[in-house]
């Protein structure tokens, strides 16, 4: 629903037992939010947070209708095995969704998360790789200069990309030195 399309949500919207029901399977799926819940019946006891198909908590229940919402299917999302979020799709309207386009649909969310997750290993790995890089030069510089505030000011270009900062200032003893987008002399110190 383009009303709710890329809305943010508090934390609150999320206490630890929806997290719980929410992340008990790949996904949950409602196909209609305005009829009454059915009731189960076993001869044993079984735990129903295990089936896909279970009805959600009552206040989220209450919120999908109040939003309009007659079918929602939702997929969380895990980062480094840890729940990271959820992925809620629904419909206005009761659309049923048959079992294959729902398995569908959790691989695709689940791959894409998954290739998300390299995206941030592979981050991490480069700033891992360039904090070394940075180290390596600085201690190579630091055996040339006399002083590590000429070994900074020499390697400030490269410590100002790594801070992904717009401009950098060194001050010592009374000297500045800039780099990048920075305020005239006298408004930095």
């Amino acid at each position: 629903m383009d009303s709710y399309a890329d809305k943010n949500f508090s934390k609150e919207f999320l206490p630890p037992y929806i997290i719980d029901y929410y992340s008990g399977t790949s996904y949950r799926y409602i196909e209609n939010t305005i009829a009454p819940p059915q009731d189960f019946y076993s001869l044993t006891d079984v735990d129903l947070n295990i089936m896909q198909i279970t009805s959600c908590p009552q206040e989220w229940m209450a919120t999908y209708r109040l939003m309009g919402i007659g079918t929602v299917v939702s997929f969380p999302l895990y980062l480094q095995g840890k729940f990271w979020g959820l992925v809620i799709a629904n419909n206005r309207h009761v659309k049923p969704i048959d079992l294959q386009n729902r398995k569908i649909c959790t691989f695709i969310v689940q791959n894409a998360m998954s290739k998300y997750e390299i995206f941030v290993k592979e981050g991490q790995l480069n700033i891992n790789t360039q904090t070394q890089t940075f180290q390596h030069k600085l201690l190579e510089r630091l055996t040339h200069h006399k002083t590590i505030n000429c070994a900074l000011v020499e390697s400030m270009e490269n410590l100002r990309l790594m801070m992904n900062s717009d401009g950098i200032a060194i001050y010592n003893e009374g000297d500045i030195y800039l780099n990048g987008k920075t305020p005239l002399d006298k408004l930095v110190f």
